[in-house]
């Protein structure tokens, strides 16, 4: 089957006049929470996961904003396409970008673009968006409800860091309990990685992708000392196949629990990362594990 993608040229190279308020290159911050963000491959050329927003199902949704957090960052229109399989108009995608993730925002055909960019995005940079009476009022308050019972102790100055680490990460909060201690829980996005079994078996992939969370971590020190917190959890889905003989990938759930204070002295550089590692509670599966960061990549 034939299929098109029809690029808009800003402001009128083509026909049709550019059809959102934003021109190409304006920095934006998509108000959208986390969780109408699907994921799909990652870009061929750099490997920035891409994500995309069915805009009819958040603007069809009651009260949209409220019902989750953004992404804690702002992004560069770069393009708008059309995509026309034998000529048919099927959706009309937004694409913003920035250095870490792509987010493409949808558009079903008779949609009003404008309109919708307009209502899902706000124009200028983060720092004037988080000084908004949208961001005290909605985002914030938002946020504020993840952290019940012993985590409503945490000052909101330490809310709002796990509200910007997480939101920057893409990640997911939550209050969890652990053998009757409060931690605050971190879920990371897929990350579009498979992971072959031929070149890395369980040990090797646990380590790569707890190594690959030891900068979010050590972050993690600026809320160290909180009353109420024990620590962090964050759960990573592992995917892998053996990419001769298999077509589809198994999961692998990897939960890591790190007390604050061990953060805080990893951040310090008073112990190493395998210390580190070592003094926090890894569970693969529901079982205890043991990780090793030499084995990973």
């Amino acid at each position: 089957m034939c299929s098109l993608f029809v690029f808009w040229n800003e402001p009128t190279l083509l026909a049709k006049q550019w059809p959102i308020d934003a021109p190409k290159g304006a920095t934006v911050v998509v108000k959208v929470p986390l969780h109408f963000w699907k994921s799909e491959d990652a870009s061929f050329s750099t490997g920035t996961p891409i994500y995309t927003v069915d805009t009819d199902a958040v603007i069809g949704s009651s009260q949209w904003a409220t019902t989750g957090l953004p992404y804690f960052g702002e992004f560069v229109v770069t393009k708008v396409l059309e995509f026309r399989p034998l000529y048919k108009l099927r959706y009309t995608d937004v694409e913003l970008r920035n250095d870490t993730v792509w987010v493409k925002l949808r558009f079903q055909p008779g949609a009003d673009l404008r309109a919708g960019f307009n209502a899902l995005t706000v124009k200028g940079k983060w720092d004037a968006f988080e000084a908004s009476d949208y961001y005290k009022t909605v985002v914030f308050g938002v946020g504020k409800t993840i952290f019940t019972g012993q985590l409503s102790n945490i000052p909101d100055s330490s809310k709002l860091a796990l509200l910007r680490i997480a939101g920057k990460g893409l990640a997911t909060l939550s209050s969890e309990t652990y053998k009757d201690k409060a931690y605050i829980g971190f879920s990371l996005p897929l990350s579009g990685t498979v992971y072959n079994t031929i070149k890395l078996n369980e040990s090797a992939r646990v380590a790569t992708v707890v190594n690959s969370r030891l900068s979010l971590l050590k972050s993690l020190a600026v809320i160290a000392g909180d009353a109420g917190l024990e620590g962090v959890k964050i759960t990573d889905k592992i995917f892998y196949r053996n990419f001769v003989s298999e077509t589809v990938a198994k999961v692998d759930t990897l939960e890591l629990y790190a007390p604050l204070k061990l953060i805080k002295q990893f951040a310090d550089a008073d112990i190493t990362n395998q210390q580190f590692i070592d003094q926090c509670i890894a569970i693969l599966n529901s079982n205890r594990v043991q990780v090793s960061l030499a084995n990973g990549f």
